[in-house]
């Protein structure tokens, strides 16, 4: 089921300098995805483990490849050695990375 536009504002807040995207993360999954929420954070599994940062290097490289922003506009802002994190992207509003969330491709369930 795709994201609404609903659910994608609840999981995007404004920051001074982009918006910041709450994120539950799975580390060592199967495979690389993301689509579902899980509370008020959206759900994604990486394969990578949790270990020397990893995990938090795969979150943002997926992240960045979904949704179409340069991976050196974001970062890890809280939650660096936490499942339950908030990804800072860099110079993408609040607004803007909302469109973007609704408009990502959700692998079939």
């Amino acid at each position: 089921m795709p994201i609404t536009r609903a659910d994608a504002a609840r999981l995007v807040g404004p920051a001074r300098d982009g918006a910041l995207l709450r994120v539950h993360v799975q580390p060592g999954a199967r495979r690389e995805e993301t689509g579902t929420l899980y509370g008020d954070s959206l759900k994604v599994s990486v394969r990578a483990r949790a270990q020397d940062g990893l995990a938090n290097q795969a979150l943002l490289r997926l992240l960045a490849r979904l949704l179409e922003v340069p991976p050196t506009s974001l970062s890890v802002a809280s939650g660096q050695a936490s499942r339950d994190k908030r990804v800072l992207f860099s110079g993408l509003c609040a607004d803007e990375l909302v469109e973007r969330l609704v408009l990502l491709k959700v692998p079939a369930q």
